[in-house]
Formats: structure tokens, sequence, C-alpha cells
């Protein structure tokens, strides 16, 4: 399993790096940010959305505490995949299937 994951984010030349420290932090970093989730107190939301894909990382312990970005739908399989290897349950995150529209597209 790959513990490392480059998010482009949409509209922006920015890169969000996430990486797994020590199998206990999220770690999230980019020029404008830097934080520290411990992966057994979020939950993570994976939405495809036609021209990009949603993620959100919400604390299990106290919902205001939350971060989402807007990233490239060429990311999105990366990004589930991703995710579940961490062990995250990603249930339906392309519910309008435009993974499968964008691919017969492409």
């Amino acid at each position: 399993m790959n513990n490392n994951i480059l998010l482009k984010l949409v509209g922006y030349p920015i890169t969000i790096n996430l990486s797994l420290h020590e199998e206990q932090l999220l770690f999230i970093h980019a020029p404008f940010l830097s934080g520290q989730w411990p992966i057994n107190k979020i939950g993570v939301q994976v939405t495809h959305e036609r021209a990009s894909v949603r993620i959100g990382i919400t604390s299990t312990d106290n919902a205001m505490l939350h971060q989402s970005w807007i990233v490239e739908a060429g990311q999105f399989e990366e990004i589930v995949s991703y995710f579940k290897g961490l062990g995250f349950p990603v249930p339906n995150p392309d519910p309008m299937g435009y993974a499968k529209e964008r691919a017969l597209v492409h």
C-alpha cells in the first residue's frame, strides 16, 4: 500500500501531499497548510462531482473540525484506492456514475 498521495487542486497550481506517518497520523502538507489527523479519529468522504472530486476529512470527536478540498477528477480512482488502503470505508463515492462517463469520453 502506498502511504502517500499528491492531490492536485482544481484551478490552482498547488498540490496537497497526504502521507501516513507511523500508521497513526495522516499528515497534510501544502504551501498554505499543514496538519495532522489521527486516523483512528477521523471520517473520510470522497465524492465524484463530474469535473472534480471533493474530499472531506472530519473529526469523529468533534464534527466542527473539518477540512475539504476539490481536486482534479482524473485522480478519482487513485484517491478511492488510497483511502480504502488506509482502511477507510468509501461507500458509493460516485453515485451518478461520472467516472464511468469520463472513461467513455477519454
